[in-house]
This record gives C-alpha cells, structure tokens and sequence, in this order.
C-alpha cells in the first residue's frame, strides 16, 4: 500500500494541491517541468510564428518535448503548419456534422478525447496516430457518403 502511494498517490496529490494554488509540499517536477516546457515554447513560439523553427527544433534545443502537441506543432512548423496539420481533423468534422449515422458520435468522442491527449503529450509524428486519423477520415467519409446515399433512396 506505501509503495503504490510512493508510486502514484504522491503525484496525484501534488497534482491536486498545485491546482489549488497551493504550493505542494511535495517536490512535483514532472508537473512544474511540463510547464516550463510549455512555457518555453511558447517563447519560441514567438520568435518565429508563421513558419516556426524547423522540426524537431525545440527538442533540440531543450532535451525535452514541450508536453503539448499544439505548442510542439507551433514551435517547429508555425502556424501555417498546424493550420495544414489540423486541416485533417476539420475535414473530419466536416464530413460527420451533418451525417446521421451513429459512427459520428465515435468518431466525435475519439477527436475530443485526441484533442486532451495532444494537451499532455506530443503524438503528431507517432505512426499510431497517423492510422487513427487515417481511419477516422474514412469512417467520416463513409458516414458521409452512406448518409447522403439514403437520402437519395427516399
């Protein structure tokens, strides 16, 4: 029982009291480092906004991902990167808003649940998450398809 609090009870404890606003009384570097991180980015992020620094540049620079693939993307590809990165996600959205099959709400609850992961970690370059959103464009487009399909036959 002490070891799996050492383990995971500390964290999640610091985690808590930090988000409180009170200074945590245990030495949480995991968390107050992934927020210098972010912060570091977003000064980097500043230095260069439209097209970024190049890829892998702040990894490079700090040893570290920045813990957030929305500021990763910023920093190494700018904003015309992230706008061409998330392109594929409006499409997405696009192509189930006004589908009424129920896969929509899968591939709904799957893009918001990407969404909060890309706020902890940097996924965009994991070969896992490309066949995600790979099978999430087809399964939109299908959706999309199928339900323009029966509208015809009515």
């Amino acid at each position: 029982n002490d070891l799996f609090y050492e383990i995971l009870g500390r964290r999640i404890q610091s985690v808590f009291e930090i988000l409180a606003g009170k200074q945590s009384n245990i030495r949480e570097t995991s968390m107050t480092g992934r927020i210098d991180l972010m912060s570091d980015a977003l000064f980097e992020f500043a230095q260069s906004p439209l097209l970024g620094m190049g890829i892998n540049s702040f990894v490079s620079r700090y040893g570290y991902f920045s813990h957030n693939d929305f500021l990763e993307l910023l920093v190494t590809v700018g904003l015309v990167g992230v706008v061409t990165y998330y392109m594929q996600y409006i499409f997405i959205v696009q192509n189930t808003s006004h589908a009424g099959g129920t896969s929509r709400y899968f591939i709904w609850v799957a893009l918001i649940q990407i969404f909060i992961t890309h706020c902890f970690v940097v996924f965009y370059y994991q070969k896992l998450e490309i066949l995600f959103i790979a099978f999430l464009v087809s399964l939109s487009k299908i959706e999309l398809s199928g339900d323009k399909h029966v509208k015809t036959r009515r």
